[in-house]
């Protein structure tokens, strides 16, 4: 699983993570409709979950800009809900292509922004790659979710 950068261990040799849960707290905390909850590395692994656990989701977040919360609500596989504006909200997604190691070199960088002004903000406070990153709205980000995580891509 590590050579497929499916799994990431620590030098102490604990696992810190099998995609796409995380087994350290983050930012990204999903509740599964079976009741049970996962934290998740990065906001495209967030959304993930809706495929690797087949089941409806609910992802409790926060802007990465502005520290507003984010709550995105999925439903037999759509996006029912999402606050503060579903329409505005913003994910930064880094190019998998160029990384070997998913887990130290982009994963946690994709997150979430209420705005795309938030995003544009923190793009620029932060110097991110326009070549090597990628600003996609909600949907966008799902779809890029189910293709990672998803038997049926």
């Amino acid at each position: 699983m590590r050579d497929k950068n499916a799994l990431a261990i620590e030098e102490d040799g604990s696992v810190s993570s099998i995609y796409p849960v995380s087994a350290k707290p983050s930012r990204h905390l999903v509740s599964l409709a079976d009741g049970r909850t996962v934290y998740c590395m990065c906001a495209i692994d967030a959304l993930g979950c809706a495929y690797t656990f087949d089941q409806d989701i609910v992802i409790n977040s926060s802007c990465s800009n502005s520290g507003v919360a984010i709550r995105i609500e999925i439903k037999d596989k759509k996006i029912v809900s999402a606050f503060p504006c579903k329409d505005a909200m913003r994910i930064l997604h880094s190019d998998l292509k160029a990384s070997n190691s998913w887990a130290c070199c982009c994963c946690c960088s994709m997150l979430y922004f209420k705005s795309q002004e938030d995003y544009d903000q923190y793009a620029k406070e932060h110097s991110v790659c326009p070549d090597c990153s990628f600003c996609l709205d909600l949907e966008e980000a799902f779809s890029v979710g189910r293709m990672l995580f998803s038997d049926n891509e």
